[in-house]
């Protein structure tokens, strides 16, 4: 049978039980030094491991969780860009949201992100409509 590592909540919350039932019996008239002793060793510090290790992770938590969305948004430039490729170099929200399964608030966030980055530009139509135009996908006229 494999051994069962015990997680950073239950190793603090039993050497609290542990320490608590060694402190109750040396305050009820146990008051010999092994009690003390017990409760230090068997109580408190699991308990200061159990808790050292639950702040260590809620640090790490959130660091692990910029990493997700740093790749998520790389993933979904990346999708843009696929988009904007295959459109001749040029992509409006509407259409950068249809090729890449984005909401339109999500892929006009992810266009103007590029744009600011400068590997967009912005243009405004005459008729009003938002295009971004990517220079590098658009095609090339002779001589230039």
């Amino acid at each position: 049978m494999a051994k069962r590592r015990r997680g950073n909540a239950e190793r603090l919350a039993c050497g609290l039980v542990v320490a608590s039932g060694f402190a109750a019996f040396w305050a009820l008239g146990g008051h010999s030094a092994w009690a003390v002793f017990a409760a230090i060793f068997a109580g408190l510090l699991p308990a200061a491991k159990g808790l050292s290790g639950l702040i260590s992770e809620g640090v790490a938590a959130p660091s692990a969780k910029r990493i997700g969305d740093k790749e998520r948004d790389a993933a979904k430039e990346r999708a843009v860009l696929k988009s904007a490729s295959g459109r001749g170099g040029i992509l409006t929200p509407p259409s950068a949201a249809l090729d890449c399964d984005l909401s339109v608030e999500e892929a006009e966030g992810v266009l103007d992100g590029l744009a600011r980055k400068g590997y967009a530009s912005l243009r405004v139509r005459e008729d009003g409509r938002i295009e971004y135009e990517f220079a590098e996908f658009m095609p090339r006229t002779p001589g230039s």
